[in-house]
Parts: structure tokens; C-alpha cells; sequence
């Protein structure tokens, strides 16, 4: 997954929500 470094804590969330699929809602 390729994503800019400035990625705040909510999106960081939001990506790890994406790279674990539909682990987390």
C-alpha cells in the first residue's frame, strides 16, 4: 500500500481498517 507520511491518527486507523479488510468497521 503505497501512502503519503502524512497520514494523521484518524487515517492511520483508517488504513489499517483497509489492510485488515473488513476485520474492523
Amino acid at each position: 500500500v503505497s501512502c503519503p507520511l502524512v497520514l494523521d491518527g484518524q487515517d492511520l486507523k483508517l488504513l489499517s481498517i483497509k489492510i485488515d479488510g473488513k476485520e474492523l468497521k
